[in-house]
């Protein structure tokens, strides 16, 4: 049985606002973005890893796509820290949050799915919002460069998504792909911080609270 609208809509806007918090607890956060993305992505692992089983019984092809969506999703929060800290909020969430208009053209090319036309008429308006947006914003002293690097972080999560799409269902649970992807992604950004020359440390005691609530919440 479906559920009833309301509760649908209620859903829908609960998950709406806690993706949109993830903005604030960046902000409030005095983390590098290699460290905030890195710990966030460790966090989520740890809090899922006592629901993981069957990890012994993965052929290769599941690990290999789990390495590549790792990848990306670690690349999508590294960035995603450094677009939410160089725009506005506003711009920032909503950017990072139009997963759907790219999102038909991945599931095509990676997933073989076929779309319906109101899907690609949705993503057409979609583009066209994103354009006046960051169109708005290239003129001296505007956030241009903040909103590309929001877009390009959004190009990530839904590579990412198009990817999982179908690599999750080689997993026995949701658990046991979360956590692999999740520690993968902490891993890359970790390393992606090493080599940039970034400090790999603990976090101070005063971080771990937007830490938590970056797992927590968005």
């Amino acid at each position: 049985m479906r559920p009833a609208p309301l509760r649908e809509s209620l859903l829908l806007l609960l998950a709406v606002a806690s993706m949109a918090s993830s903005v604030i607890f960046i902000r409030l956060s005095e983390l590098g973005p290699f460290e905030l993305a890195g710990w966030r992505l460790a966090g989520g692992a740890l809090a899922m890893a006592p629901l993981v089983r069957g990890w012994g019984r993965l052929g290769r092809g599941a690990w290999v796509r789990a390495g590549l969506a790792g990848l990306l999703l670690g690349l999508h929060f590294v960035t995603w820290v450094v677009g939410a800290r160089s725009t506005s909020a506003a711009n920032a969430s909503l950017l990072v949050n139009l997963v759907p208009l790219v999102l038909p053209v991945l599931l095509v090319l990676l997933a073989h799915e076929s779309i319906r036309g109101r899907d690609w008429a949705g993503a057409a308006c979609g583009v066209a919002g994103v354009l006046v947006v960051v169109g708005a914003n290239l003129h001296p002293g505007g956030t241009a460069w903040g909103d590309g690097v929001c877009l390009g972080s959004m190009l990530l999560y839904a590579a990412y998504m198009a990817l999982g799409r179908r690599a999750a269902t080689l997993f026995p649970n949701t658990a046991s792909w979360i956590v692999l992807v999740f520690g993968i992604g902490s891993v890359v950004c970790f390393g992606s911080g090493a080599a940039a020359g970034a400090p790999l440390r603990l976090p101070p005691p005063a971080e771990w609270l937007w830490i938590v609530a970056l797992v927590v919440f968005p």
